[in-house]
């Protein structure tokens, strides 16, 4: 989706992925096995984390000043707890100090499709823009193995349970 908005992209994989990721399209594939992200990015605008955990306060070492750390993992940022409900909700202390550092904006993204964003993306795809990666389809009475393979982590793309 970055790529077809414009944007250089970075990502990191395993040394098996490296060619399969160059193909989907990525600019600078780092494989983390062998090299360390932090010495190939560095004044970057925005981070996507997808990793949390100590990744999403690292995140802010390789943006520029002012730049923009958006996880679909990390901790909620204030707004985000407030629309959970939790008004006395305070940021982890490291990322408060990572985003204060860099000046930068930090938001927790929830991943929830919408009928526009749906749009966009069949629209990217009939441009060609963009391809979808299914890595298996299950059937539906096989739902319960579709969990369990998507909870290895190892799919390359999409699993899609067939209900017909």
């Amino acid at each position: 989706m970055a790529k077809s908005k414009g944007a250089y992209v970075y990502t990191t994989t395993s040394t098996d992925n490296v060619n399969w990721v160059k193909a989907l399209g990525a600019d600078r594939v780092i494989d983390y096995k062998t090299e360390n992200y932090k010495d190939i990015v560095e004044n970057i605008d925005i981070v996507f984390d997808t990793l949390g955990k100590n990744y999403t306060v690292e995140s802010f070492d390789v943006i520029k000043e002012v730049g923009k750390v958006t996880s679909i993992v990390g901790p909620f940022d204030e707004e985000t707890a407030t629309a959970f409900g939790n008004s006395n909700y305070n940021m982890p202390e490291d990322l408060v100090m990572a985003i204060t550092n860099k000046k930068a904006v930090y938001k927790f993204t929830m991943m929830q499709p919408n009928g526009k964003h749906l749009t966009l993306i069949k629209q990217l795809i009939e441009q060609g823009k963009i391809k979808p990666v299914v890595n298996k389809v299950f059937k539906f009475g096989e739902a319960i193995e579709a969990l369990i393979f998507q909870h290895t982590g190892r799919a390359k793309g999409k699993i899609v349970i067939n209900v017909k």
